[in-house]
């Protein structure tokens, strides 16, 4: 985020930077358009190298959820830095519920679950561009 905002101070320092520390889906197995799945078949292939042949769902949800948390974490300490101008992070994590229809599969939410992170956007563009 650094470079990020480095570049942005250079050559375009009127400008506000938008992040999000996405959101916690459900660890599915499930791809999309042939693609994927992303993040089951990694955590599995951690939890087989710890000998554990049958993870369960709910711990690599968690594995997932801590990491996005951190992420998150992070993203506030930027933006809460006074030296840091222009850095406004959107508060997707909890929007989408993990295991309903928020999720069309792994990592990418359904129609219904963008419009709610659309609505996250939104307000926070209006709350800098009214």
């Amino acid at each position: 985020m650094e470079e990020l905002i480095d570049l942005r101070d250079q050559y375009s320092p009127q400008t506000v930077i938008f992040v999000h520390a996405y959101d916690f889906p459900p660890i599915t197995g499930k791809g999309v358009c042939g693609e994927g799945p992303w993040l089951k078949p990694s955590l599995d292939y951690v939890y087989k190298h710890l000998g554990v042949a049958n993870p369960d769902p709910n711990d690599e949800f968690v594995v997932v959820k801590t990491l996005l948390q951190m992420c998150g974490a992070m993203q506030n300490r930027v933006a809460a830095d006074p030296t840091v101008e222009k850095f406004i992070v959107v508060p997707t994590q909890g929007t989408l519920t993990p295991n309903n229809s928020d999720w069309q599969n792994e990592i990418h939410p359904s129609s219904a679950g963008f419009a709610k992170i659309a609505a996250k956007f939104q307000a926070s563009l209006a709350s800098v561009f009214p």
